[in-house]
């Protein structure tokens, strides 16, 4: 075994840069700082799950400044680096003198380039030397092969043989096999997969985050001084050591008194940001908890008497910690919605109890507490706690128990604080940001200090109240107070009926009549004295009125619900709905449940039995109002015209609301529709809105339906009005029958086209309503939106807005409060995941002893029995054929595929699977719309689930290639709109991208050579006559794509602006369906060939590879990929009769051309180290401007 030895090299722990955002490297910044606490930035496209191995690095290295992301938020893990902006890392990380060099001589590095002195240095220092023909490539990706080298060298690391290797693509005999067993002995790669390297695969972002943290670490550590500092999840723990994500520790001996087997549960995921010495765990300065424990059972941290030397962060529900002192603070954010306990805990610092989000994307456990509409409890039993803050969202219980001693509290929003029997609290302080307080303790101090309206109740005996703010204060407490304080001219105070207050102390020059709102009936408990330098007005009898009167202490009316929308026929999802939506109403019984559209059209289920399968289930269910989504009218046109429509309308046993569709022109409907509110609904009817009793309360609900629906379906004779005009008069009319609690149950779309119709506009432009529950643009709205400005950005009544995204994948549950005229004073909602797995303590899907996957919702077993023969015809079904048999399968390859073909990647190349895809979303997107030109239609791969076997297609088997139930969306884009999504499309190329797109109705070609971002040579669409026309930036197009890819999907933020900004249109067809369509209609003519749709026009990137003897190529055979060229060895003959192109080739020899072309022949990529002889050619010019020739041209 050797070491690499580097004289360059400084002591690490000094500096680490890596800044490569924007292709520009951040000054050197310290590796390690003090253990305080540091702002860590996030990015959207970097997350805390198991498929991003780098979150971590990222995180640790973005704490320290040392990586930074890009201007719209993401850091694009998956884009490659390339190899200049990683000698420019690798320099300032080693501290190379970068300004003092010789000039290595490269032909394509030059003087004034950026990364000119950071290359030269790591030539100079024997790290690199560029490619055989003096060029460096400093644009150019970088693989793993030679990065393993680079940091191998760099980071002097100890290098070994190549023994026992677990990668299958990394040989003994390779060049680069004894720097991966470098990295493999560090523990610096797991590789892409258990099995595989990918040398020859380009780096990514991600990966040199993971790459270059890892190798610091192990770098640092074998350093004179050997204590690192670092960041990391932790995976699994025994009695001897600790795995992090960062590696494997030892532990001391204290630290295994809190890391332990008997804590796995409480400690699986963590993050802990900690200190090894030697290869030992010694010190954690914080740890982040995110494991969630369920309402039976709280996972526990049991401490041991532990001591933590810094701060502790819960950000998991149903957890415990026992045993423990924290020297820090303790933080509990928001992702604790049940419980949190704590039992011998001493905290020296500050408890903070506050709605920051987790670093973590944790899962919740559902179980009725989760919906359940109670307050969140933290208890304190047997602690000692110094100060506690609290600034949460809603209302929390807080109680401390047994010997607990607690010396403040600060209430920056509702609480409810409870305290046992002889423990006295020696302050409480009320902030702005609480209007509703319950006291249930012995209270030394009381300080409101908030100009805020503030209620206080409970059992509480106070010896003070502060009142230091002019404030309305109703105080409602039954225990006894001493004393209270105004500081403060202007405060009014509303006593409750059994409140009983021994003195007042008053401002100078103001009575207990000027300050007790109702002094004539009120307890102020036989006395009025205590402040001398006031005049009192004591009343003969302290409490005149025998039968004081009932203050209102804020009491409210609760509304509950729970919400669908844009179901699509999943009828599959219905029996773990009907169980959640049991689940809920276990505990609310009163909840509504309502449904905002597009139960229609989607999938097999609706195909078969046009509604009747899903109202089955909506039945079931007790389903209280709908109203229509466009795809209801999709019937239209057909020969039986709406009677499908009818035929639900009048099996579903609840009434539809709907204020803007006019029924009346279509005798179908005929009886059905009623012109009026109706306080008395009956089911299979249609009501322009109906008015549900609750608890003695009426709740007003009314329909709206996007009158997008004239044009993206087939409503015949029924008419859509203006949804702003008729919200304004469901409204009114609500209003004069004396109801104040209004719901607008639409499917307008949360965020759709303004100028047609949305959620927020109605929530801006129509006063009055309380509740907007939504649907049409499947929205997944995890946390209610709150709307209180009008349309002129005036404060407004509160407004709330709910959707559940689509397909059954979630129920909504909503809790709204109303004060006693109607207005929204609270609310709190989620959406509850339908699908959610069980998992293990490694975070995979629990099975059972079938190996069945289980599910934290199960099945309803009333619903799986009324499932049963409509699953059971949808099965046959999936059998049928389609009228369309293959001769040659169309194809949907991965890199992972057994013998997977280089080059023909349904996620890097062009397929005709996706092309025929593609065609059929321009053609029906063409059909559709009549007064624009689609130009083109573009399909992620990412979205191309599997390939299509030889033989006949079965509807089954379109189904399983778009499985995700997609729909059709045109966009309206600019020409440079249209290149910077191309970009995105091609940033990760030849690397594997979801987002990589097929497309219709044009050709792109690009430079895979250049960097991201830069790689889009041209864009041009086909003209009727068949010839193309460029692109220009400045112009608007429309085009056609899936409502995934069209809303910002795999990163397209270009077309997420476009989105919001209303240049969207969905028309809501089924993707697998104009599949389906496209490939009957092309049954006789299905191509066997792709066309050159998307072409890279890249230069060669030589790497090290197999050369091929020259001779006699086949021309066939002859071309590469730009990702692996084709090396030949020697002169090569090549003839081109009957060729389209020649490409990505090198010749260390001469090339020789031969033949008779009998067309237009493209040459691109080749280089050419001897001559060029095409003397034997025959036939027309051509043109040779894609062959690099270092000899001559022989003609």
């Amino acid at each position: 075994m050797k070491k690499h030895t580097n004289p360059y090299q400084k002591v690490f722990g000094a500096s680490l840069a890596v800044a490569v955002a924007t292709g520009t490297i951040a000054v050197a910044a310290p590796v390690y700082t003090q253990a305080d606490e540091v702002k860590i930035p996030t990015f959207s496209d970097v997350k805390d799950i198991e498929s991003h191995h780098f979150y971590d690095s990222v995180r640790s290295l973005a704490s320290r400044g040392i990586v930074k992301g890009f201007a719209d938020g993401t850091f694009k893990p998956n884009q490659s680096v390339t190899r200049g902006q990683i000698a420019s890392v690798l320099a300032q990380t080693l501290g190379l003198d970068t300004k003092n060099v010789k000039n290595p001589g490269f032909k394509d590095v030059k003087v004034t380039d950026p990364h000119y002195g950071s290359i030269a240095a790591l030539v100079e220092a024997g790290i690199v030397k560029g490619y055989n023909d003096k060029t460096f490539k400093p644009g150019g990706s970088l693989t793993r092969a030679h990065i393993a080298k680079m940091i191998s060298i760099g980071f002097n690391l100890e290098e070994a043989k190549l023994t026992n290797s677990p990668f299958k693509d990394v040989k003994a005999e390779h060049w680069f096999a004894d720097y991966v067993q470098a990295l493999i002995t560090n523990e610096i790669t797991t590789g892409t997969t258990p099995t595989t390297f990918e040398p020859n695969a380009f780096v990514t972002r991600g990966q040199m985050a993971s790459l270059i943290v890892r190798s610091e670490t192990a770098s640092l550590v074998d350093q004179n001084d050997s204590t690192v500092k670092n960041t990391g999840k932790l995976v699994s723990v025994t009695s001897e050591s600790v795995k992090l994500s960062t590696g494997t520790y030892a532990m001391s001996a204290d630290m295994k008194k809190v890391l332990n087997a008997s804590n796995s549960a409480a400690l699986s995921g963590a993050v802990l940001d900690y200190t090894v010495k030697d290869g030992v765990l010694i010190e954690i300065a914080s740890i982040e908890l995110t494991a969630n424990g369920n309402e039976t059972n709280n996972v526990v941290l049991d401490g041991q008497g532990f001591k933590f030397a810094g701060t502790v962060r819960v950000n998991g529900d149903y957890v415990s910690l026992k045993n423990i002192t924290i020297a820090g603070n303790l933080e509990i954010g928001t992702e604790v919605e049940n419980s949190f306990k704590a039992n011998g805990m001493t905290v020296l610092g500050g408890i903070n109890l506050t709605d920051k989000t987790s670093v973590s994307q944790v899962n919740k456990v559902f179980s009725t507490a989760a919906v359940e509409m109670k307050e969140p409890s933290f208890v304190f039993t047997d602690s000692i706690i110094q100060t506690v803050e609290v600034s949460k969202s809603k209302k929390v219980l807080i109680e401390v128990k047994g010997n607990s001693t607690a010396q403040g509290f600060t209430l920056l929003s509702n609480v409810h604080l409870k305290a046992d029997k002889g423990i006295t609290l020696p302050k409480v302080t009320v902030e702005k940001g609480a209007t509703k307080v319950t006291l249930d303790a012995s209270v030394d101090n009381l300080s409101v200090n908030t100009p805020n309206a503030l209620s206080i109740d409970g059992t509480a005996t106070i010896k003070n109240v502060i009142v230091e703010y002019k404030i309305d204060l109703k105080l409602l407490t039954i225990g006894e107070i001493q004393k209270v304080i105004v500081k403060l001219k202007g405060t009014t105070i509303t006593l409750g009926d059994r409140t009983k207050v021994a003195s007042f102390d008053l401002p100078e020059g103001i009575t207990l009549k000027d300050v007790i709102v109702n002094f004539d009936g009120s307890n102020s408990g036989g006395t009025s004295s205590g402040n001398t330098g006031s005049d009192r007005d004591p009343s003969p009898n302290p409490n005149p009125n025998p039968n004081p009167p009932i203050i209102d202490d804020g009491k409210a009316f609760n509304l509950s619900l729970m919400h669908v929308n844009d179901i699509h026929a999943n009828t599959d999802k219905a029996p773990k709905l009907v169980t959640a939506v049991k689940e809920v109403r276990t505990v609310k019984p009163d909840a509504l449940l309502l449904n905002a559209g597009d139960v229609f059209s989607g999938t097999l289920y609706f195909n078969e039995f046009l509604g009747q399968a899903d109202l089955k289930f909506m039945n079931l269910m007790k389903v209280d109002a709908m109203t229509f989504g466009n795809h209801e009218f999709d019937l239209g046109s057909s020969a039986e015209g709406h009677k499908a429509l009818v035929d639900f309308i009048k099996a579903a046993d609840f009434p539809f609301v709907s204020s803007n569709v006019d029924f009346s022109k279509d005798p179908l409907f005929d009886g059905l529709f009623n012109t009026k509110i109706s306080t008395t609904p009956k089911k299979s009817n249609i009501y322009t809105g109906i008015v549900k009793e609750i608890n003695g309360e009426k709740v007003g609900i009314f329909g709206l339906t996007t009158a997008e629906t004239a044009d993206i379906a087939s409503p015949g004779k029924i008419t859509f009005s203006n949804y702003i005009a008729d919200a304004k008069k469901m409204v009114a009319e609500f209003e004069a029958m004396g109801v104040n609690k209004i719901v607008a149950l639409t499917h307008i779309g949360f965020d759709d086209n303004a100028a047609m119709d949305n959620d927020q506009e109605l929530a801006a432009h129509v006063a009055g309503i309380d509740v907007i529950v939504g649907g049409h643009s499947h929205t997944q709205l995890d946390k209610p939106v709150v709307v209180d400005k009008d349309g002129n950005g005036k404060t407004k009544d509160k407004t709330i807005i709910v959707q559940a995204y689509q397909y059954s994948d979630y129920l909504g549950t909503l809790d709204v409060e109303f004060d006693k005229n109607g207005v929204v004073v609270g609310h709190a909602g989620k959406l509850i995941e339908i699908n959610k797995t069980q998992k293990d303590a490694e975070g995979k899907d629990k099975k059972d002893e079938k190996g069945n996957v289980l599910y934290v919702i199960p099945d309803d077993a009333e619903a799986v029995k009324l499932l049963k023969p409509y699953k059971d015809k949808i099965a046959t079904v999936n059998n049928e054929e389609i009228g369309v048999t293959l001769v040659n399968a169309l194809l949907s390859p991965r890199t992972s595929d057994v013998g997977y073909v280089p080059g023909t990647s349904v996620r890097a190349s062009e397929t005709i699977l996706g092309n025929l895809i593609t065609d059929g979303m321009l053609a029906k997107a063409q059909g559709y719309v009549k007064d624009k030109k689609v130009i083109m239609a573009f399909q992620n791969g990412g979205g191309i689930r599997a390939s299509i076997g030889a033989g006949p297609i079965t509807v089954g088997e379109v189904i399983t290639v778009l499985p995700f139930g997609n729909t059709l969306a045109t966009m309206d884009l600019t020409g440079s709109e249209l290149k910077a999504t191309f970009e995105i499309s091609f940033k990760d190329y030849p690397k594997e991208s979801g987002g990589f797109l097929h497309i219709a109705g044009a050709k792109v070609e690009f430079d895979s050579s250049k960097p991201a971002g830069q790689r889009v040579v041209s864009i041009a669409y086909e003209n009727e006559e068949g010839t193309y026309t460029e692109i220009e930036e400045a112009k608007s197009y429309t085009v056609a794509t899936n409502a995934f890819t069209a809303k910002g999907g795999d990163g397209y933020d270009v077309l997420k602006r476009a989105y919001e900004a209303g240049r969207v249109t969905d028309l809501g067809l089924s993707d697998w369906e104009n599949l389906r369509e496209h490939l009957v209609s092309q049954k006789n003519i299905i191509p066997t060939k792709i066309e050159g749709r998307i072409v890279d026009v890249a230069g060669v990137v030589e790497e090290p590879g197999t050369e091929i003897p020259g001779g006699d190529i086949e021309s066939e055979n002859f071309s590469g990929t730009v990702n692996a060229p084709k090396v030949y060895k020697g002169d090569v003959k090549v003839s081109i009769t009957d060729l389209a192109s020649l490409k990505n080739a090198v010749v260390k020899g001469n090339l020789i051309l031969t033949g008779t072309p009998t067309g237009d022949v493209s040459f691109a990529n080749i280089t050419v180290e001897g001559n060029l002889d095409v003397s034997g050619l025959d036939g027309k010019n051509f043109d040779f401007d894609g062959i690099t020739v270092d000899g001559e041209t022989i003609l």
